[in-house]
């Protein structure tokens, strides 16, 4: 219920004109949000947001990563296109360094992992649209018939024909009885394996795998992004940037891993567009799933900027291998365009 009131809400405002108010007013100011208050503070120089999405297909199942159908992100872009300036992020990063203005309401479009659906199904609606977009490859799923380990475990709730499963963490089994109890218990078992030390969670995949008995392969074909593809878009002007070779946290490897998942991306991508890579996303990247010293080494490796997933507007004078995203609030159009607006006017503060 709370879901359909807010999305009637949006609507409301949407057909009203409330949406364009809250864009005008955050052209000018900024709420900032503290924990019980809400207080208006100056708007930061060259404000700017970066949306950040995963996959674009008509698949109707809920045992995906953050899927958007390919109607709602096409009338997604059209509204970026209209009411937004949409810039490649290599381009506002290259202002930012170079104290060039970024233009109001500056917007980046963003999409995680590779999956090919971003091709099939993202890229021409991008084209259409006139949005460019920048796509963060974990490289080594490119042509491989294997999934990010993420896809594995919500493969396996999805067609697990088990009647129960010991999920991390918990006492006891837990019954899968009915989709909504094997999707509740997906998403907990997710949330306990990215805590997980890398060799402990993969094993711990693995396990669940052989515990749920899923019926049907974990893995499809052409679930990710090819390098003729890849190759494809960013001669249409997509950009690349790395999300690591195999989607480890990066906060539980140790130094050296680090070093070699932000190296051996970053030259494959290199090697494959001819061209230097320059931005990193963290995987998951939440604060607790990357360090200073990640941070450091993401630095080191000849990354000018780092993606986050911590909610929030950027503004010059951020630390831009710390950069906050935003996704959408929902897929309806009234939802996306209200959730923008708030997103421009109300910043999450720091302490």
């Amino acid at each position: 219920m709370r879901a359909a009131t807010r999305r009637a809400l949006a609507a409301i405002a949407y057909r009203t004109g409330g949406v364009r108010v809250l864009n005008a007013i955050a052209d000018r100011v900024l709420v900032g949000r503290l924990p019980g208050a809400l207080l208006p503070a100056r708007r930061p120089d060259d404000a700017f947001l970066i949306l950040i999405y995963h996959r674009v297909n008509e698949e109707r199942t809920r045992f995906r990563i953050e899927t958007t159908p390919a109607a709602a992100f096409r009338a997604q872009m059209k509204h970026l296109a209209r009411n937004y300036r949409v810039l490649h992020l290599e381009e506002i990063v290259t202002r930012l360094a170079g104290h060039e203005r970024l233009p109001k309401r500056a917007v980046a479009v963003t999409f995680d992992d590779g999956y090919a659906d971003n091709y099939h199904h993202a890229y021409p609606i991008l084209r259409a649209a006139g949005i460019p977009a920048t796509i963060f490859v974990t490289t080594g799923y490119v042509e491989s018939s294997a999934v990010p380990w993420f896809d594995r475990v919500l493969h396996a709730f999805e067609h697990a024909t088990a009647p129960s499963v010991m999920v991390p963490g918990v006492s006891g089994p837990a019954l899968l009885d009915g989709e909504a109890a094997r999707l509740r218990i997906a998403r907990r078992c997710l949330y306990a394996l990215i805590a997980m030390p890398d060799a402990e969670r993969l094993s711990e995949v693995e396990r669940l795998e052989r515990a749920l008995l899923p019926a049907g392969a974990p893995t499809a074909p052409n679930r990710m992004l090819t390098w003729n593809q890849i190759r494809e878009m960013a001669a249409g002007g997509i950009s690349f940037g790395s999300h690591t070779v195999t989607h480890p946290i990066l906060s539980t490897v140790d130094p050296e891993r680090v070093r070699q998942e932000l190296t051996a991306s970053k030259r494959a991508l290199e090697t494959a567009l001819g061209r230097p890579v320059t931005l990193f996303a963290y995987p998951s990247g939440k604060p607790a799933d990357y360090t200073d010293a990640v941070v450091a080494s993401v630095r080191a490796a000849g990354y000018t900027a780092g993606l986050t997933t911590s909610v929030g507007l950027n503004a010059r004078g951020g630390d831009l291998h710390r950069l906050r995203r935003v996704k959408p609030r929902a897929h309806d159009l009234a939802s996306f365009a209200l959730g923008m607006a708030v997103d421009s006017l109300v910043h999450e503060e720091d302490g």
